[in-house]
């Protein structure tokens, strides 16, 4: 889980590197059970936790306003 928010809203997440070895540069997060219909959404990838992080506030924000932030 993350909270995106720091305020207690909390997001389920999972990691998935997306590239096969050796080429293992970059990550997928993924937010459990978002859609509509109850499936996983990818929120961000990026080459670092961070990068992914970041954008993945973002994305909350902007696709799902006032449901987590």
């Amino acid at each position: 889980m993350r909270d995106f928010t720091q305020r207690g809203t909390f997001v389920n997440t999972y990691w998935k590197q997306t590239k096969a070895a050796p080429d293992r540069d970059e990550w997928a997060l993924f937010g459990v059970g978002l859609d509509k219909d109850g499936n996983d959404v990818e929120l961000a990838r990026g080459p670092t936790h961070g990068d992914c992080l970041v954008a993945a506030q973002t994305k909350l924000m902007v696709e799902y306003p006032g449901r987590f932030i």
